[in-house]
């Protein structure tokens, strides 16, 4: 069994620009590919290119907890010469060439000699977005995309913003979400030092400033970010790294750069 955890750089930057600024529409099928060494998140490594091997479309894929898993076997055609010793999967956006979207190391690797055939039985090809940033629900959504090319965009506009304490999200008392235009957000996802990628609320004279408290609100820990004004979906939830208590006639805002979101 394999289980695919690790993000290309591509996909870090595809998930926060789908997020904040674009929809997205992928109509093909994702493919598998075999490694002979690491492809890292820089999609550098070695694939097999020797005689008989050819990516393969995934399946569908459904959901299993937390993660997804592949519904049927997925073959390889046989090796007409040695391909080497498999160690890494990668799952890729075409055919040949396209972009790395996933890729994990094999539990075992596999010395794939001419005449075998390497397979993938029945739910043991499992991507998991397990422990990173984002809610479960925006997660699902981001791997329904990707590896069933299902069709999904956010509510127009992309983003509101919210506060909580740690009772939960504020209510009444002359609060509201706050709704974040794409133009409040950088126009490129910046790569970090660390190896992640980064959009933040920018113009200085856009800053994100919520309504003005008519009653104790009482201590904000976290802010979250949603697709609705009211209701909708929780899609990305973190913790203010000053808490602000928020009293009557009080109010809070967030100047620019000063919401920074990354993922890595």
């Amino acid at each position: 069994m394999t289980t695919v955890k690790a993000m290309s750089d591509y996909i870090e930057g595809i998930v926060i620009s789908l997020t904040f600024r674009t929809g997205a529409n992928i109509t093909t099928a994702p493919k598998l590919a075999l490694f002979t060494t690491n492809p890292t998140d820089a999609n550098t490594g070695t694939e097999v290119s020797r005689g008989g091997y050819v990516r393969q479309p995934l399946p569908l894929f459904t959901k299993n907890g937390t993660y997804f898993q592949n519904s049927v076997k997925i073959t390889f055609p046989e090796a007409t010469e040695n391909w080497g010793i498999i160690t890494h999967i990668g799952i890729m956006s075409a055919t040949t060439g396209g972009s790395l979207y996933f890729h994990a190391q094999l539990e075992r690797v596999c010395d794939m000699q001419e005449g075998d055939i390497f397979e993938i039985g029945v739910g043991k090809l499992r991507v998991s977005l397990y422990g990173a940033y984002g809610s479960e629900y925006i997660k699902d959504k981001f791997l329904n995309l990707l590896l069933n090319a299902n069709y999904y965009t956010f509510n127009d506009p992309l983003t509101y913003l919210g506060l909580l304490t740690n009772s939960g999200e504020v209510s009444g008392k002359n609060y509201a979400r706050k709704k974040v235009e794409k133009s409040q957000w950088s126009e490129t996802v910046e790569e970090t030092e660390e190896g992640g990628h980064l959009i933040y609320n920018t113009n200085s004279y856009n800053s994100v400033v919520f309504n003005k408290a008519s009653d104790d609100w009482g201590e904000i820990t976290r802010v979250g970010i949603y697709d609705a004004a009211t209701g909708g979906h929780c899609i990305y939830i973190a913790n203010l790294k000053y808490p602000q208590y928020i009293d009557d006639e009080d109010r809070i805002k967030f100047p620019s750069k000063t919401l920074r979101l990354m993922i890595t």
